[in-house]
């Protein structure tokens, strides 16, 4: 270990080159350990070459559900910057009673790595999902999608671009309304065009190794890791979260992802308009407590948090209320989990077997 006395006598050149020297074996650790991160632990699962896309994922089937093959198969869909190793633990709890199916889009992790010229849309995301359901012979198979937040616009969006009847339910978790950026359109500017520039730098610098630096000395990354997902989750899961938060191909995604944000939600929303098969049972899991966004949008806590609940319950009245089949059951209202960590509820559990049901009465 050195001390400051050792650099008594140096040159201010010689120093700083001492430190540059010091930078350049730290950058070419971080490479060595991200690329052992995604050939050892971070490779879990399966990858597959979907045309040109490869996608990893995580499929669980049991040997004895292969005999029930009409058992739905639950398909998770992440909020951006997540991955699917938050899903590590609701597949484990299904464990005993369904399929399920958690993957990486493109972009994240050892997925295909995306071109980062313009935005990416549900669109695209919905047409990824299809291709990687047709390739593990489940695009005719019964499925129940579980969104969380804008992985719930991608579920919303694979229902109405593919009318698929092989979709017998949706667990929406927070997922944005439709006309969330008609409303607020000072949120539009900031999701869509400052967001994306920050993580357009912050890739950058996660290239050079100095994003996981700041990540060490000061807590910083890419996806926020709450107190609640700390306590709950498991460590290679809560691992896998964080190697992802730092990981520059990762980032630069989230920031096209996020350019598309807008799009996504306008192209949904024209598609509600447009659409007259829209009946899929629904359930909308929404946090009690809904935090005011970073932009001012001249509305108190409590009035933006009763203009998000009430957008929640319109999203389960557009799915649900053709055939009759909304009631109170239906939007769930969580107690001690936020908007970022509502992928930890137990809810989602007693919604898919309610989504099973209903599926029934159709």
């Amino acid at each position: 270990m050195f001390e400051f006395d050792d650099f008594e006598g140096l040159s201010v050149w010689k120093i700083l080159l001492y430190l540059f020297g010091i930078y350049v074996v730290f950058i070419i650790l971080h490479q060595i350990l991200l690329g052992w991160y995604y050939l050892g632990r971070g490779k879990t699962g399966t990858r597959l070459l979907l045309k040109e896309h490869k996608l990893a994922f995580h499929y669980i089937l049991e040997e004895k559900q292969v005999d029930s093959y009409q058992l739905p198969l639950v398909v998770f869909e992440s909020h951006l910057g997540l991955g699917m190793g938050c899903w590590h633990q609701m597949q484990h709890k299904l464990l005993e009673k369904l399929p399920t199916l958690a993957y990486q889009r493109s972009g994240y992790g050892w997925s295909t790595e995306l071109d980062y010229s313009g935005p990416r849309t549900a669109e695209e995301m919905a047409t990824e999902l299809r291709l990687l359901l047709e390739a593990l012979k489940f695009d005719k198979h019964p499925i129940i999608l579980v969104g969380h937040s804008f992985g719930g616009i991608v579920c919303q969006t694979y229902k109405l671009k593919y009318d698929s009847k092989h979709l017998i339910g949706m667990v929406l978790l927070d997922a944005p309304p439709s006309d969330h950026f008609i409303k607020h359109p000072e949120i539009k500017s900031f999701t869509s065009e400052r967001i994306p520039k920050s993580l357009s730098t912050a890739g950058s610098l996660a290239d050079l190794g100095w994003f996981r630096l700041a990540g060490l000395l000061f807590g910083v990354s890419s996806v926020q890791v709450t107190q609640k997902m700390k306590q709950l989750m498991d460590k290679k899961a809560l691992d896998g979260i964080w190697q992802l938060s730092f990981d520059s191909r990762t980032i630069r995604t989230i920031g096209v992802e996020m350019q598309g944000y807008s799009k996504s939600l306008d192209n949904l929303n024209e598609a509600l308009k447009e659409h007259d098969n829209k009946f899929t049972p629904c359930f909308v899991i929404t946090p009690e407590k809904v935090d005011p966004p970073v932009v001012d949008v001249k509305m108190t806590q409590q009035q933006w948090q009763d203009e998000w609940h009430k957008g929640q319950i319109q999203t389960a009245v557009q799915y649900n209320k053709r055939f009759g089949f909304l009631s109170e059951s239906q939007i769930i209202v969580e107690k001690g989990l936020s908007h970022s960590d509502l992928f930890l509820s137990d809810s989602i559990l007693d919604a898919i077997d309610q989504c099973i049901l209903l599926s029934k009465k159709k």
